[in-house]
């Protein structure tokens, strides 16, 4: 009777923690579509970590750029930066390629590379995902024509997608399957940026 007892209360427990995985759209969004956790907040805060020590092995003795892709990358950088310990400044350039589906990616537009003095600098660009590898081939290749010292790429999220681009980072915090994701950053349609962890989007057009 007990083990039975247990057998039921184990079965409800994970049916609990498997719902509270699952978020209603509509919660933070003007969209009905449902959302499954994908990486916790914790597994994030963990990976972030672990990419801060390797960053400061990699480039002991060295003073950094680190280059923000906007909107994207923007919680992925701020959270980074305060756990490396390195001499470090901070640049950003934009980057849109959604179209107006929010899921395929368009015509892709950057911005600010203008503005950013790189020469003779070791720079890191950090990117929230690399899927085409379409955006980071980009911005890589007009970086490039400024002359750092060193150009090298962080993502984090990689998805394991065939691309015309074939396009592959030099850090990845997290590898994925090729589904849409939203949180920590990422988003659709603007929306589901503010969300901590990382999320499986279940829409249909």
């Amino acid at each position: 009777m007990k083990m039975k007892l247990f057998a039921i209360l184990t079965i409800l427990t994970t049916t609990v923690m498997l719902q509270a995985q699952i978020k209603k759209g509509s919660d933070i969004s003007p969209f009905p579509y449902p959302l499954e956790m994908l990486v916790s907040k914790d597994k994030i805060d963990e990976r972030i970590k672990e990419a801060a020590r390797e960053l400061e092995n990699d480039y002991q003795g060295k003073e950094v750029i680190f280059l923000c892709v906007m909107k994207g990358a923007l919680f992925f950088t701020s959270d980074l930066l305060k756990e490396v310990n390195l001499p470090a400044t901070l640049e950003y350039v934009r980057a849109s390629s959604y179209g107006e589906n929010g899921t395929v990616s368009g015509k892709l537009t950057l911005k600010g590379i203008e503005n950013v003095n790189i020469t003779d600098k070791h720079v890191i660009v950090l990117d929230d995902i690399c899927d085409t590898g379409k955006t980071m081939t980009k911005v890589m290749a007009e970086l490039k024509k400024l002359h750092p010292a060193s150009l090298k790429s962080m993502v984090l999220l990689s998805k394991n997608v065939r691309s015309k681009q074939d396009y592959h980072p030099d850090y990845a915090l997290f590898d994925i399957q090729n589904r849409f994701v939203v949180g920590y950053g990422l988003d659709y349609k603007e929306y589901y940026r503010n969300l901590d962890a990382i999320y499986i989007l279940g829409y249909s057009d």
